[in-house]
């Protein structure tokens, strides 16, 4: 299971994008940031966060044993899109 998740701008920060991939027990999350100054695109956010995914660059991945639902989904969601958008040494 795939799930995409595109962060809203806030106070100028930022833009995440979140693939977030759970297969067999395993949640793998890789995102991109737009900075402030350019020009968000989901299409181009999406294609860098999954070339991230297919490369093993991830923000983070750790082990789950029953499957996700949306509300978790966008807990983790959210919760990385904040740690994205405060940390630039993660993400370029």
């Amino acid at each position: 299971i795939m799930y995409i998740f595109h962060s809203r701008p806030v106070d100028k920060q930022a833009r995440v994008t979140l693939v977030i991939k759970y297969v067999d027990g395993i949640v793998s999350i890789a995102a991109s940031r737009c900075s402030a100054k350019d020009n968000f695109s989901r299409k181009k956010g999406r294609q860098i966060a999954e070339g991230r995914l297919v490369k093993g660059k991830l923000v983070d991945s750790f082990e789950k044993k029953d499957s996700m639902s949306n509300v978790e989904f966008l807990n983790y969601a959210n919760y990385y899109a904040e740690m994205v958008v405060n940390d630039s040494t993660k993400v370029h």
